[in-house]
């Protein structure tokens, strides 16, 4: 699915939904706390790198973003959490001029540190 946005002197400009999970992916490694990215083993082998981990559906000119996320052990993951869905939306907005309605974040996982 794309989302068009229409320049009448120009032409159009059309989004794919891999861009919004790219864009959504490199945004959240970028969250402190965050270890990577969590995704099935069909996204792992099949799937990019980026956008592993981020799932986007497009309704009407609204993006609504999930993300599966593995976070550092001894981390508030609440805060991690409401920092993901904080930049995520920002960065989104800022590079693609959409609207981001949503952005669910899934921990699915806890990095632990082995003492050795």
């Amino acid at each position: 699915m794309t989302i068009e946005q229409v320049d009448q002197n120009i032409g159009e400009v059309k989004i794919v939904d891999n861009v919004i999970s790219i864009i959504a992916g490199i945004a959240a490694n970028e969250v402190e706390g965050v270890v990577g990215m969590y995704s099935d083993w069909t996204k792992r082998i099949f799937g990019n790198k980026l956008e592993q981990g981020v799932e986007v559906k497009i309704e009407g000119d609204s993006v609504f973003i999930e993300t599966y996320v593995v976070v550092e052990s001894e981390k508030k993951i609440q805060g991690i959490a409401m920092k993901l869905q904080e930049h995520i939306k920002e960065i989104v907005e800022t590079m693609t001029d959409l609207r981001v309605a949503e952005v669910v974040v899934h921990v699915c996982d806890v990095a632990i540190e082995t003492k050795e």
